[in-house]
């Protein structure tokens, strides 16, 4: 398997893309999978140890990934100012679809059926609007599937404290962040507190307040017209979140023009389920996912 940098429109986009060897199982209809981080990571987050680690569904599954650095995060620039009719996460989304997905398939067009998008908490809020403006327009690239994880309909009671660093960005603190999200020591090796340093990055403030105020009062939008299908995950012990059993199925039923919706409760699982015991099992299901979807969405068009 090789992994490299991306660097996507002339630097304007960064992040990893990791390609499964030619003696990879696959399935003949082989996704994209793009996979978008959450608030304060960047996309190594997805490749954070060798247990922990998004390469673990490339090479059982030979699905190759790109996982991108949103706006401020790496290299990629920032999308300020922000319109005053919209938010961040909202032009994350727009900007994803518009811009990021379309370069994307130009590039890996020729190794994939279609795109399915995967997002970690604020990085599923994004996805779930750029999957929702698919839905809407149609776009320039095939969408099969959209899988999210760390996000839901009820915030969570722990709060985050942070300090601001740069005008704009703040931080949170690693002995309190490896607390929230990835809460008590039995969910989680040991070893993984080692990449929490290297892991941490600066987030825009605004995006923080976005997921945390105004997000619930949007997203439905978005997750009505979403008509492939979605997987959403939830780790049980979340603690940014409230991801009960039944607040995990009443996030599910928000897409009501999907044409399949799996939801899940991960036992034994904290917000960062990449992070955990537990991660395996995200990968296998997220794997399975994408490629049934995949194939599902190709062979519905030969009908």
């Amino acid at each position: 398997m090789a992994s490299s940098d991306l660097s996507l429109a002339g630097g304007s986009v960064t992040g990893k893309v990791f390609l499964p060897s030619s003696a990879s199982c696959s399935s003949g209809y082989t996704p994209l999978l793009v996979a978008v981080h959450g608030g304060t990571y960047k996309s190594t987050y997805f490749d954070a140890s060798s247990q922990h680690t998004i390469k673990s569904l490339v090479q059982a599954f030979g699905i190759p990934v790109v996982a991108i650095d949103r706006p401020g995060y790496g290299r990629t620039p920032s999308l300020n100012p922000i319109p005053d009719d919209s938010s961040p996460i909202q032009e994350h989304g727009r900007w994803l679809h518009k811009f990021v997905l379309p370069e994307l398939w130009k590039k890996f067009s020729n190794s994939a059926k279609s795109i399915v998008l995967y997002g970690h908490s604020i990085g599923g809020a994004t996805c779930c609007v750029a999957a929702g403006l698919h839905a809407s327009d149609g776009g320039s690239y095939p969408l099969s599937a959209v899988i999210i994880t760390g996000i839901g309909v009820e915030v969570g009671s722990r709060k985050l404290h942070w300090e601001s660093t740069s005008p704009g960005y703040i931080r949170i603190a690693e002995d309190f962040k490896d607390d929230i999200m990835l809460t008590r020591r039995e969910l989680y090796d040991s070893d993984i507190l080692k990449t929490t340093a290297q892991l941490n990055q600066d987030a825009p403030l605004d995006e923080c307040i976005d997921i945390g105020t105004q997000w619930l009062s949007y997203w439905n939008k978005y997750a009505g017209v979403i008509t492939i299908p979605v997987l959403y995950m939830g780790g049980a012990e979340d603690q940014m979140w409230n991801l009960s059993k039944e607040n995990i199925e009443d996030f599910g039923k928000a897409f009501r023009s999907s044409k399949k919706v799996e939801t899940v409760q991960i036992p034994c699982a904290p917000h960062n389920i990449e992070l955990s015991h537990q991660s395996i099992v995200l990968w296998g299901r997220a794997g399975a996912f994408a490629i049934e979807s995949t194939v599902e969405g190709a062979l519905a068009k030969k009908k």
